[in-house]
């Protein structure tokens, strides 16, 4: 189950940093290599030694990206890769494979992995990939963060607004919902105008457009 995102945006990134790179390698000289290369491209880079290492540490990390050694996405019948895409979809995964085939690459890929890079590779290469994961990412936490603000908003109605959100949505027109609940067309009126304020609802069908933003189950997605 996907935990919230820990930060909704890159607030604690450094001004003139790129974003956060987490890099999980056996391989000290290779781990070294990349950390300082990242570093000195303004990335904030953290190294870990092994999978079990950074899935310890992985609630406490910032949204960034992950290059993950083949080797350590599965330890000791402990799928990191699986735990890792489960729990935080705001660190994609890159994996990072020496003498890679095709079907380990796709089984990489198919599995959740947002790119597949065969070692050796290019500082250059590397920085190409995460510069466009970043902008990636980046668009997947503003995303949240909008669907994070449109749940909330429906945290906020009452059941019985619930209900007669329902009841508007599926008949459409205040008389019909009225009679559905042997309430008078003014008390709908009252309802409906309540549950648009707290959506933030200019009209009754961006309520629709926000359930939708939300993933919220409303009686149009059930005819």
């Amino acid at each position: 189950m996907n935990k919230p995102f820990l930060a909704l945006s890159m607030a604690h990134r450094r001004a003139d940093a790129k974003g956060f790179v987490y890099i999980v390698d056996d391989d000290a000289n290779m781990r070294l290599h990349t950390t300082r290369m990242l570093r000195a491209a303004h990335f904030q880079a953290t190294p870990f030694a092994t999978g079990a290492d950074f899935l310890e540490s992985l609630e406490f990390l910032s949204p960034g990206v992950v290059l993950l050694e083949h080797c350590e996405a599965k330890i000791d019948d402990v799928d990191v890769q699986a735990q890792l895409i489960d729990q935080r979809s705001d660190i994609p995964v890159i994996i990072m494979a020496a003498n890679a085939d095709i079907p380990t690459a796709v089984y990489a890929i198919k599995h959740g992995a947002i790119d597949f890079i065969e070692k050796p590779f290019s500082d250059e290469h590397l920085l190409n990939i995460l510069t466009n994961v970043m902008s990636l990412l980046e668009q997947r936490i503003e995303s949240q963060a909008r669907h994070a603000d449109f749940a909330s908003r429906f945290a906020l109605l009452t059941p019985r607004e619930w209900e007669i959100m329902d009841a508007l949505l599926e008949s459409g027109t205040n008389k019909i919902a009225a009679r559905n609940f042997n309430l008078s067309t003014r008390t709908i009126e009252m309802h409906r105008a309540n549950i648009m304020r707290k959506l933030g609802a200019r009209k009754f069908i961006d309520v629709i457009h926000l359930a939708m933003a939300a993933e919220i189950k409303t009686s149009i997605d059930h005819p």
